[in-house]
């Protein structure tokens, strides 16, 4: 299962630039670092308030370390090469800042 992140207006396109996929995993901890529910996956916020979560979630994102691969038994949690949250954060950053210049709100799903 997946999270993304989308201009409100747009219908889901698996190449569409300003459409973001996270895994259900990723998508929690970036939705912790915005300040939003992680418990929830489904949401919306206009495009200056989200760009303003992302920016500050860039400037106070201090542990961006690798997490390795957990597996037990037919359970695996995926790892996390280092840096992938502020990579992530900073696509985020481009797909908001495209949404207030068109006046579109922000989705996830």
């Amino acid at each position: 299962m997946s999270v993304t992140f989308e201009p409100e207006s747009i219908q889901v396109q698996w190449d569409d630039p300003h459409s973001l996929n996270f895994n259900n995993g990723n998508a929690a901890e970036v939705l912790r670092l915005l300040g939003y529910d992680a418990a929830d996956p489904y949401g919306n916020d206009d495009a200056v308030g989200f760009l303003g979560r992302v920016l500050l979630a860039l400037g106070l994102l201090v542990d961006d370390d690798a997490r390795p691969e957990v597996t037990d038994g037919r359970w695996t949690c995926v790892g996390r090469r280092e840096g992938y949250l502020s990579a992530r954060l900073g696509e985020l950053h481009a797909m908001a800042e495209h949404c207030v210049a068109h006046g579109l709100r922000v989705r996830w799903h």
